[in-house]
């Protein structure tokens, strides 16, 4: 239908175009016959440009159906201009123009199933032009050309003619096997997705049933591509005899994924139709001496909109539902949680698209305070966000962290956040740290930049310290723990971010490269609780202190946690007690204590 609405609009256009220039002709001629004083030739050429006219504004404003008259119209009119034209002393050879434009307007304009009626038609009235002085009126041929001259336009004229059929019907031929391959999946010979939503949208209450293999992906992996592309021939095959015999037409719609179409009276359970559909698919498949079972997961609704993407959505959904749910068969159900959560994970998309796209996130700053000097020792740089509005602000970016890093935008952001912490470092504000991952430390261009900003940073008096999540120990490699050696060499300080949220202990976490650790709020907040958790905590303090690690404690919100961790003998604290993380020109500079400046002068 899509096609074959493009073929009539080119047509529509193609006539447009052709009695535009049609336009051109009677002019022409009227010019001539003024320069030769043929006055009585010139109101015949007013007719002609005025029928002309008429059609290009009919062709432009009509409907369709008034368009396709239009066009029997000049197709009955254009052979028989031609035969008058040869007659007409005042046509002025034009008759030869006329003659040699006939074949491509006609094979464009005239239909496939009418083309031999209206090629016949055309024959006739040329054949009449050139024999007309068997009549005895002899045309325009006979007094302008000799008869070498007309047989060669003639051939001229037929040969044309027979390269335009030609064209044509290779391209009639190449624009089937297009619209086979479009509206026909190339593997299983089933309809495909276009002639579903084409089917969806005819009136009438239609049962569509969304068709997964639960199990395609492992027989992928076990068998390989070939092999499963013969169990999507098979499984289309059985699928199909089990439509059938629902009185149903089964299609392919991509991968793994098939359709059931059926229409449903009044009187039917969807639920049951369904039901009998996928016990149609109980046996299993017999297979090059293997036998397949497949695990057919099956998600239906009921379709009565003519609207054939809510359709597919509401079967996708139930199919969700069905695998998540471990059913066989499973009905399309509102679900006011899953619309919330498909509802702001696409609002997170957009705020984190809009984010990277604009560079509209910023970099606050919270400090983390020398407990034994009683001032700020660095700056720790946090990503915020910018929300949808001004007036909305700025929030943390814990929601979006795992999308960006599935989206491919982490590497932007990190980028932005050592970028904005190395100018800081370098411009005066002290020493900074920021969070990375080890997928940052596998991309050689971030490497570069934090070794580059590290280096200039410990010149200028300042430092750059890169915090690892405890998690991100774990998977390290010798590679990872290689290049972490490298960067401590370079001036990089190296720290464990949120230890004891993970498995860390005190052997796995002293055989690290590590300057910093910082313990985590809970851990804190534990051993403010409980005396003996502070006990504990405070042995693994002095067991990072034996080893030159220096030690921060996290989550710091009143005094009497800031005078425990002191008294557990933290080197440094960070929380809420000093300040919330500020934006740049809020935060206040960090001066190089005297722990951080021994630390760096040994790395």
């Amino acid at each position: 239908m899509l096609i074959q609405r493009d073929s009539d609009m080119y047509r529509r256009r193609f006539l447009t175009v052709s009695l535009a220039i049609g336009l051109l002709l009677p002019l022409s001629v009227a010019v001539e016959s003024l320069r030769l004083r043929e006055y009585w030739n010139l109101p015949i050429l007013a007719a002609a440009e005025a029928l002309i006219a008429a059609g290009f504004l009919l062709s432009i404003w009509a409907s369709s159906r008034s368009v396709d008259r239009i066009r029997s119209v000049v197709l009955a009119l254009y052979p028989l201009a031609y035969l008058l034209s040869t007659q007409s002393p005042g046509s002025h050879q034009t008759y030869v123009i006329v003659l040699l434009i006939m074949p491509p307007i006609f094979d464009t304009l005239v239909s496939r199933r009418e083309y031999r009626y209206w090629l016949a038609y055309a024959m006739i009235v040329v054949a009449l032009a050139g024999l007309s002085f068997l009549v005895g009126r002899p045309s325009m041929w006979h007094h302008d050309f000799s008869l070498g001259g007309t047989l060669t336009v003639h051939a001229s004229f037929f040969v044309l003619w027979v390269m335009c059929y030609v064209t044509s019907r290779q391209m009639h031929y190449y624009n089937d096997k297009l619209i086979s391959y479009v509206i026909n999946d190339p593997v299983t010979g089933l309809r495909s997705i276009l002639a579903l939503r084409k089917a969806l949208a005819q009136e009438g209450s239609h049962l569509l049933c969304l068709v997964t293999i639960g199990n395609f992906g492992e027989l992928s992996t076990i068998f390989g591509y070939s092999f499963t592309e013969n169990v999507l021939k098979a499984a289309a095959e059985q699928l199909s005899k089990g439509a059938s015999a629902s009185k149903g037409s089964i299609y392919r719609l991509s991968h793994s994924d098939f359709a059931f179409l059926r229409p449903l009276s009044a009187r039917e359970s969807p639920a049951q139709v369904a039901q009998v559909f996928y016990r149609s698919l109980s046996e299993p498949l017999r297979m090059q001496d293997k036998i397949i079972a497949l695990n057919y997961r099956i998600g239906y609704t009921l379709s009565a909109e003519q609207n054939p993407e809510q359709a597919l959505h509401r079967a996708n959904e139930a199919v969700k539902i069905a695998i998540e749910e471990g059913r066989d068969v499973a009905e399309y159900r509102w679900d006011a949680e899953r619309f919330a959560a498909v509802e702001t994970a696409v609002n997170d998309l957009v705020t984190l698209s809009r984010n990277v796209a604009d560079k509209s996130f910023a970099v606050f700053y919270q400090p983390v305070v020398s407990l034994k000097e009683d001032r700020i020792a660095w700056n720790e740089a946090l990503l915020r966000f910018k929300r949808e509005s001004d007036e909305e602000g700025y929030e943390e970016p814990a929601r979006y962290i795992n999308l960006a890093a599935s989206t491919g935008h982490w590497a932007a952001i990190e980028d932005f956040v050592l970028e904005a912490g190395a100018n800081r470092a370098l411009g005066g504000g002290g020493p900074v740290s920021f969070n990375a991952g080890l997928m940052d430390l596998d991309r050689e261009v971030f490497v570069e930049k934090l070794e580059r900003a590290a280096r200039d940073a410990r010149a200028a008096g300042s430092g750059i310290i890169l915090e690892l999540l405890e998690g991100d120990f774990g998977k390290a490699d010798r590679k990872h723990l290689e290049l972490i050696q490298e960067l401590r060499a370079k001036g990089c300080l190296i720290a464990l971010d949120d230890f004891g949220t993970g498995y860390s202990n005190y052997a796995r976490a002293s055989s690290f490269p590590l300057d910093i650790m910082k313990f985590d709020r809970a851990l804190i907040g534990r051993a403010f609780a409980e005396k003996s958790e502070a006990i504990l905590i405070g042995d693994l303090v002095q067991f990072c202190a034996d080893r030159g690690v220096l030690t921060v404690a996290e989550g710091i919100e009143t005094d009497h946690l800031a005078d425990l961790a002191a008294l557990m003998g933290f080197d440094f604290g960070q929380g809420f007690y000093w300040t919330r993380p500020l934006p740049e020109l809020e935060a206040a500079p960090a001066r190089m204590t005297s722990l951080l400046a021994k630390k760096l002068g040994r790395s």
